[in-house]
């Protein structure tokens, strides 16, 4: 059963790619992108995290983890009515699922490293009120892109300021 889930959720991360190439990125990158794997490159250890690829917080990032908000949040998260719901946390780049019995899953998290940090603090909270965070088979790692766009440079260095976007106010 969990093989044909993994063989699922490498098909979907394929097709999600390739949708993204098509739409957002040159000919090249789309190369870039769209490369077939290896079977070594293929392996399901690849598209998922493990408690053992978190990295060690600091002790800063230990205390706001265990803060009364951000526990309050994760046992309004963890209550009954809540099974099955999951929530996509923008500011810390995973998706969570409550999945009954204090047990909170990782569905997605981004490859950025702030927020491998974040679901580490969110591990921490996790402990404080109780419950335990379910990692891998079920958390895929989301490639990031970052949404910062480059603006176009003249041959001086200075910004092309013929392309520059601008509104009449009248």
């Amino acid at each position: 059963m969990s093989e044909r889930v993994t063989v699922l959720l490498r098909v979907f991360f394929d097709l999600k790619l390739i949708y993204k190439a098509a739409l957002y990125y040159t000919v090249k990158e789309r190369e870039i992108m769209i490369h077939t794997p290896t079977r070594e490159e293929a392996c399901p250890e690849h598209l998922t995290i493990d408690h053992s690829d978190l990295p060690i917080i600091s002790s800063d990032d230990v205390i706001s983890s265990i803060s009364e908000s951000n526990k309050e949040f994760l046992l309004d998260f963890l209550h009954s009515e809540n099974l099955g719901r999951y929530q996509y946390i923008e500011q810390l780049g995973v998706t969570i699922q409550n999945v009954g019995g204090l047990v909170v899953r990782c569905i997605t998290v981004s490859s950025h490293e702030q927020a491998l940090v974040s679901l580490a603090m969110l591990k921490c909270t996790v402990k404080a009120v109780g419950g335990r965070l379910e990692l891998a088979p079920f958390a895929v790692v989301v490639p990031y892109v970052s949404e910062v766009q480059e603006e176009p440079l003249q041959e001086d260095g200075l910004p092309d300021i013929s392309v520059v976007e601008s509104m009449e106010v009248a």
